[in-house]
Order: structure tokens, then sequence, then C-alpha cells
């Protein structure tokens, strides 16, 4: 075993304890390559339950160790105190924010929050803590060591998506590998390229190093690099070279003159990156570009992009913060902030945000300026404990260029797993190896051992277990539930107990995603002819019976009413319906799809005149929404106000027609089922994309296929990569 290596344990709990935990944290870096395809949301969750339970087990067998033996206790850094206030500051924040229980569970789609958080702050304080002195650095060697070997996996796995030879998990241009989203590998390959140069210097520096050992570390490093750029990922991938140049330039400014020769080599390699960039730039629409789909999203970065949301987002954002300046909304909570201040010109983007998409601006939102000043603070003494590391100096400038890549690459995105479990080991890294004495007032007290046998240990597997069972066995429980209930849906004689299940062990990670597959489900049980009665109806009162539990948890969700108003108007409840929707316009006032819903029940409702008032404050925040501008001239068409349709920018005057012929012979139900056909807008697409991947992961293909249809009628403008990937799953 790993801990053979270190100090013989005097006691065989030491040894058991430093030995299950060492061996935990050496099975983190496999998380990459769990993926579960009967989970919900396969590529994110099965990686964050495998993570948490190994950490949870690594932080007890640490603790339980550092209880017996001072020299694992945590000493208190700057840095350690800094990541310290940082979570403290996360924690407050989130239980004051708008949603706590949102804040500190996260959902299945992200898996963050506060209990990622705590989880990655853990980790850290166990790697810092175990992996120390000399013998501590050859067991961050051999992590590093493990972690490339599997990064190595995940980027051939990369290179067979490119070459056709196994399936891409997301369109059918840019690699996903095993993470099911192109930004979440990137992320990963990011950190991976930079411990690959990073083990590359230490090979070299070593007086018998090896030249073949030299070769592996720059090839790895350069497949690291391509999968990268291959994800088309443009914020990483303009993270990678910034990152490169940064640690280029600190060690041709500030390297030692005895390495005048390899100063002057990386004073060139970044004028050869600025030349290159610059004549990359300077011929963007030539057609060997324009011909890539790689190079030409590249080519169109673009604040004014056509599909750049981040010139909305992120002043939507700023008004959030300005909004709250000091605690912010609380973590996972964008999406209120969003709502609220929802640009209407994002009518043909993202109609729900959850991210400012700008670790700064995320920080701000999140955590108020208090955060934000916490996490700056990470980030300096982080800078401060590289100065101040024993490492060479070759690798400290590595380590500032991963620190710079990792800011611009999260300038444009947000952090996942991927990138938090590396960052907070790179933090365990360099705190581990300052070459300062470090001690701490906790080294002063002891245990023996009999107190630890019938006491201590104990306590921790209770609080193991416990951990274990409320922060993974109870979601992971939820989520089977969920898939085998979504599993069933296409089934006349679905059986309502499978959500039924899900839902009783359910908790705040969980609930909103059921609702979202409860919904669907349900719709497709009511109006299939071979369900029976009483089926239906089971569907629909657990399904009313959530939405209310959902809303008394989230009760200024507008997703919820949104999500909910359009059901209860299929089965027939307007009220309900109009009070939910009309709630949901309330919170979210500039959202149009809830304007177009709400003014589907008053037509139903027979009340013309409300939906016209609805309409007209969607049309008119909106102008070039040419859905919103037909929706509106229909409603007046409806009221009566055949002039004030006609005069409506963008309006269609076919289909003005129709429902004018409909008006004109009394045929007032087919006029309003005329605009509900118009309103009826494509499912959200990252709802499908999520839907076609599970269905395919669970071996239904023509399930997959049909959804990856429904994407393409929405989105025509993407007809060649949607039919690559209909031909990737069907057999």
């Amino acid at each position: 075993m790993v801990y053979n290596d270190y100090d013989p344990m005097d006691t065989p709990m030491k040894k058991t304890a430093y030995s299950t935990a060492v061996t935990a944290i050496f099975l983190l870096p496999i998380f990459p390559l769990v993926v579960f395809p009967s989970l919900v949301v396969p590529f994110v969750t099965g990686q964050a339950f495998y993570f948490r339970i190994l950490v949870e087990i690594a932080f007890a067998a640490w603790a339980v160790l550092a209880m017996l033996d001072a020299r694992y206790r945590p000493k208190f850094t700057p840095l350690t105190i800094a990541l310290g206030i940082l979570v403290i500051v996360y924690l407050i924040a989130d239980l004051v924010g708008v949603d706590p229980l949102q804040s500190l569970w996260s959902n299945f789609d992200r898996m963050e929050g506060w209990i990622t958080i705590i989880h990655v702050f853990a980790l850290y304080l166990v790697m810092k803590s175990l992996f120390i002195s000399d013998a501590g650095k050859k067991l961050w060697h051999r992590w590093i060591n493990f972690s490339l070997v599997i990064s190595l996996i995940v980027t051939v796995y990369g290179l067979f998506q490119l070459f056709g030879w196994v399936d891409m998990h997301f369109g059918s241009s840019r690699i996903d590998a095993s993470f099911g989203h192109p930004t979440f590998l990137a992320a990963y390959l990011l950190f991976q390229a930079f411990l690959a140069a990073y083990m590359f210097f230490d090979a070299w520096k070593d007086k018998d190093h090896s030249t073949f050992l030299l070769y592996v570390y720059a090839i790895i490093a350069a497949l690291f690099a391509f999968d990268i750029f291959e994800t088309g990922t443009r914020g990483t991938f303009l993270g990678l070279i910034c990152g490169a140049a940064v640690a280029l330039v600190t060690f041709s400014i500030f390297g030692e003159r005895a390495q005048k020769k390899w100063r002057l080599i990386c004073a060139g390699v970044i004028g050869l990156v600025v030349i290159f960039c610059a004549v990359f730039w300077l011929n963007r629409n030539a057609p060997i570009i324009q011909n890539n789909v790689i190079l030409k999203r590249f080519a169109s970065i673009s604040w004014t992009a056509s599909d750049q949301s981040r010139q909305y987002i992120w002043p939507t954002a700023v008004r959030g913060i300005e909004e709250k300046p000091l605690l912010g909304w609380g973590q996972e909570n964008f999406s209120y902030l969003s709502q609220k201040y929802y640009d209407p010109a994002m009518y043909d983007r993202e109609q729900w945000t959850d991210r400012a998409h700008n670790i700064f601006l995320d920080q701000a939102a999140n955590s108020g300026l208090i955060g934000l000043l916490s996490y700056l603070a990470v980030l300096v003494c982080f800078l401060i404990a590289i100065r101040r590391s024993s490492l060479s100096f070759s690798n400290k400038c590595v380590l500032i260029g991963v620190l710079s890549g990792y800011i611009v690459h999260n300038m444009f995105v947000f952090d996942t797993l991927a990138s938090y479990a590396f960052f907070f080991a790179m933090l365990a890294l360099v705190d581990s190896l300052d070459k300062r004495k470090q001690t701490s007032w906790i080294e002063r007290f002891s245990i023996s051992e009999e107190t630890a046998k019938f006491m201590l240990l104990p306590i921790a597997v209770v609080v193991l277990v416990a951990s274990l069972y409320y922060f993974n066995i109870r979601p992971l429980q939820a989520n089977i539930y969920l898939s085998m209930a979504n599993d069933a849906c296409s089934k006349p004689d679905a059986d309502v107990a499978l959500f039924s299940n899900a839902f009783s062990v359910s908790n705040a990670m969980s609930g909103q995603d059921m609702l979202g597959v409860l919904i669907p489900c349900t719709e497709n049980i009511v109006s299939n002819p071979l369900a029976s009665g009483s089926t239906k109806q089971s569907f629909i009162d657990l399904t009313i019976a959530e939405i209310k539990a959902q809303i008394a948890d989230a009760p200024n969700n507008a997703y919820l009413y949104y999500s909910g108003g359009p059901f209860l108007k299929q089965i027939g409840k307007l009220s309900e319906a109009e009070s939910l929707l009309n709630k949901a316009h309330m919170l979210a006032p500039n959202e149009q799809i809830i304007s177009f819903e709400l003014a589907s029940v008053y037509l139903y409702e027979r009340e013309p005149d409300k939906a016209v008032s609805v309409l007209k404050q969607a049309y008119e925040s909106a102008p070039g929404y040419g859905e919103a501008a037909s929706a509106y001239a229909v409603v007046l068409m409806i009221d009566g106000r055949e002039a004030d349709a006609r005069q409506v920018f963008g309006a269609d005057s076919s289909l003005i027609g129709s429902v004018k012929a409909y008006i004109s012979s009394g045929q007032l139900a087919q006029a309003t089922a005329a605009y509900q056909n118009l309103i009826a807008p494509p499912e959200d697409l990252n709802t499908l994309v999520q839907q076609a991947r599970i269905q395919y992961s669970a071996g239904n293909t023509v399930e997959a296929v049909q959804i990856l249809r429904s994407i393409e009628a929405s989105r025509p403008q993407d007809k060649d990569q949607i039919e690559a990937a209909i031909k990737a799953v069907q057999p």
C-alpha cells in the first residue's frame, strides 16, 4: 500500500486510518469515468456521488488519524484561513439567501451548492494534511501521475468521438468524452494539461531524469490541449493560451540568470503565439477557417455575436448585485435574479438562466461583495503559497499559469465538479509544500489509543454513515426511482407508485427535478387513449399535489408556477392555471413565454381583453420577436380589433385570415385553438437534449430519435448536426 513509503505507523489503528484515507484519495481521480446510464442526468450525478462518497470516507479516516497523531493535523496557513472564511461566507449567504434549500443542496442537473463546497474544502484539508514532507511529495507525484493516466483515457475517448468510432453526447461536432458536455471536459483537461507540464518540469530537474518520460509528459500535454480545442469551448482554450503565456512571461522575466537561454526561448515562444493569434484573427473569414466547425466557432468570438447571451446576462447580474450587494442571493439562486431582471431581447436565447457565466459576477451575485472579496483573498493567498512553497521556480510558473488559465476560463463559463476538485487539489498541493515550519495550537493535545478506540472511532463511524446516507444514498435512491418512473411513462399502464416511491425519499436536491419529469409524464398518460381512467386520475392527483408541495417549498420560483400553469390548463382547471400563471408573470414580468400561456388561459375563459393586455406588453418589450407579434395580432383579432391587428409589425396575415374566418362563423373555440397552436413553443432545448441523452443511455433508441427530431423541428439551423446525431444513435 502507498502508506509504506511514509513513516512507519506505531499502532494498527493509525495504519488503518492512514491507509483508508490515502486509498480513498487515490481513487478520486477515477470520477471522470464514472457514468451510470440508469441515473437521471447520468454524466453529472454519477460522478458527483462517487466523488462525495470517497471524500467523506477519506475525511472520516483522516479525522481519526489526526486525533491520534499531531503530524496530520491541519496547519492554519493564510490559505487555509482564507478558504475557511470563504466557506463560512458561502454558508451564511446561502442561509439568508432567497432559497436556502436550493443553495445548500443544488439539484441533479448541477450537483453543486454548499454541499459540494464543503466536500471540496474537506478534500483540501485531507490532502494538505496527509501529503506532507518528502514522502508526501512522492505521494503527490503518484497521485498526479494516476490522474494523468485517467485523463489520458478520457482524452482517447474524446479522440474516438472525433474519429466517429464512438458516439458523441452533445451534438455532432464538439467532443465531450465521459462528461456529457464539451465545457465540462474542457475545464477538466485544462487542469490536466498544466499537471502534465508540472510533472514534465519536475522530471526535468531530476539529474537522472528519463528522456522518454519527458517525451511522454510533453505528448500527453499536447493531446490534452488538442482535445480542449476540439471541445469548441472558446473560453477554456483561451484560458489555456493565456495561462501558458503567463507562465512563460513569469519565467522569462523572473527566471535566474543561469536560465538565460531558456528565458529567451520562452520569450520567443510568446512572440510566436502572439503572431499566430494575430494571423488567425486577421484571416478569420478565410474559407479554410469558415469551413471548419471548430475554427469557425473561435473566429466568431464577438460580444455582439448572435449566439452570445452574455451581453444580456452580465448586465442582468449587475442589477441583481446592486439589489443585494453584501451577501447576494445565495448559491444556485441566480435563476431568481434572472427571472426578475430578465432582458426581453433574449427571446431567441436562454429563457431560464441559472449562471452569469462569469466567475466574478457569479461570486458577487451568489455571496455578495463580501463573498467576492473572500474569493479574491483565496486567489491572492494561493499566489503567496506558491511563492513560499519548496517547488522549483519552473513549477511555480506552471502553477501561476494554471491559476491564470482557470480565471480566464471562468470569466466565460462557471465552475463544475471537474474544475472544483482539481482547483482545490492544487491549493492543497502548494500549501502542503510550504517550506516554512508550520505550527498550530491543535498540535498540543493528545488522545490515547483507548479513548480513540472506544469513543472517537464509534463517533466517526456514526457520523460517516449518517453523511453517506443523507448526502448520497437518499438522493441517489430518489434518482434511481425517478429514472425507473420516467422509463415507464411511455406505457399506458404506467404505475404512479414509481413516482410516489421517488417522492417518498426525495429531499431538497431532487424535488424540482422530479416535478420536471412528472408533469410531462402525466401529460403523456392523460393524452394516451389506452390508459385507464383510474391511471390518469392517479397521475393527475399526484401531479397537482406535488406542484403545490414544490411551490410551498419555493414560493418565489417563477419556473414552478410556469410549469404547473399549462398542466392545469390542459386538464381543465382554468382558474387554478390562471392563478399560477399570474403569479409567474408577477415574479418574471419580462418572460414572454409566461405571457403566452397566461393569454391562452384568458382566451379559454372568454376574456380576450385581458389576453390583449398581457400580450401587448410582451410584444412591445421586444418588437422584433415575430412570435410575440403574431400572438398579439391573433388576440387582437379575437377581441374584434382587426385594424389594430393588421398594424402589428411582423404579424402573419394568412394566420389572421384564418382566425378571422373562424370568428366570422362563430367558431371562437377554433380561433382559440389556432392561437394555442401558434404559441406552442418547442420544449426547452436543454431539456430536450437531456431527455434524448437519458433515453439513449437507457437503450431507448426510438425515443431518443423522436426527441432529436423534435429538436430538429425547432432548430432548423442545426439540421446537419442533429441528423448526424440521429445517425449515430440509430442501429
